[in-house]
Order: C-alpha cells, then sequence, then structure tokens
C-alpha cells in the first residue's frame, strides 16, 4: 500500500515474501490500513545472498525489516478482531516494524480475543515488534510470545519480544511471555523502554 486507504478482513490470510522489507505487508506514503480477523503468517524478507555449505545461493543472514508487516512514511495501521502475526522473519521487527515521522501502529483485541504476535524471529532486534523514530504505538489486549532475536549486537541492549523507541499512547492488558507490560510515561518525544 502506498498512500492509499485499504481495508481487509474475514479471515484473511497472507504468506508471502519480499527481497528486502515488508514480507506480509507494506504500508508507507502515509497509507492507511485497517486488517480485523487477520492472520499474518509465515511471512520474510530476503536473505543477502550468501551462499550457505553446500553452496546454495540465497541462505544467508536474513536481511531487511517487518517479516510481517513494514509500516513507514507517517503511514497507520489498525489490527483489531481475532487476528495473529506469527511465525514470521526479518532482520530487525521479525513480526512488526513501525518507522518513520508520525507513523501509527495500533493494535487492538479484547479479552476474549487476544491480538497475537507470537513466534516471530529476528536475526538483530525486536522479535515480535520493533517500533523506531517519532512513531505512535497503541497496544490493547495484546500477547506478545516466544518471539525470538537470533543476535544481539554489541552495546545495544535488545529485548527478544518487543523493542520500543517511540511514544507509547497506550498500553493495556499486553503481555510478553505472561508479564504484564508496563507504558512509560508519556512523553513529547521518543523515549527508549526499558527491555521487558
Amino acid at each position: 500500500v502506498n498512500g492509499d486507504d485499504v481495508t481487509i478482513s474475514n479471515n484473511f490470510t497472507v504468506y508471502n515474501k519480499a527481497s528486502r522489507s515488508g514480507g506480509g505487508f507494506w504500508n508507507s506514503g502515509e497509507g492507511v490500513m485497517t486488517l480485523n480477523d487477520v492472520s499474518i503468517i509465515n511471512n520474510f524478507t530476503g536473505a543477502d545472498g550468501a551462499k550457505d555449505a553446500s553452496g546454495v545461493i540465497g541462505t544467508g543472514d536474513t536481511r531487511g525489516v517487518g517479516g510481517g508487516f513494514y509500516n513507514s512514511d507517517g503511514s497507520a495501521v489498525t489490527i483489531t478482531g481475532n487476528s495473529e502475526i506469527r511465525g514470521n522473519r526479518a532482520e530487525d521487527g521479525g513480526g512488526f516494524y513501525n518507522t518513520s515521522t508520525g507513523g501509527v501502529v495500533k493494535l487492538t483485541g479484547s479479552a476474549g480475543a487476544l491480538i497475537e504476535v507470537v513466534s516471530n524471529e529476528a536475526r538483530i532486534r525486536g522479535g515480535g515488534f520493533r517500533a523506531t523514530g517519532n512513531t505512535y504505538v497503541n497496544l490493547s489486549y495484546v500477547n506478545l510470545s516466544n518471539n525470538i532475536t537470533k543476535e544481539t549486537p554489541p552495546a545495544s541492549p535488545s529485548s527478544p519480544s518487543i523493542r520500543l523507541i517511540a511514544l507509547i499512547t497506550s498500553i493495556t492488558q499486553a503481555s510478553e511471555n505472561g508479564i504484564a507490560i508496563k507504558p512509560s510515561p508519556k512523553s513529547p518525544s521518543p523515549k527508549r523502554l526499558p527491555n521487558w
């Protein structure tokens, strides 16, 4: 999506790959996406083209960001209903990556139907979710579980499930591996949150 307004709903499932970023979805150019009852599953971003031990090309280190979803350029995405972001892979933000000034992400589940961000993998940062820049994140009834990072950059602490350098507008009933996630105090500028 580039600068458009798109709504997708009713048990929609995405299995995809991208050569660089946004394996499942790419939203940019101030686009607006509304996703309800969607499954973003087993999407991934490209490898660096290196050869493995048997000489197969394209199985080197995972590159790109936003294995399941990449949101940038002041775009907005809302994910609701019985939705999941599962089994996705990228260099940063295995499940979801939100970046650039003004980007807005709202993941809104309910007590009976949590938004599941589970079993995603990042090579470096934010196995489940990563947000950077002057962006906004709202998590309500979200479960982040079993997300992993394969590497941790020197002198750059990284949380296995979630890494946010953003304006946290609201976090309600969200948990990481069964532990409640608490919002940071609101601030006029992006704030690095502690590792949860």
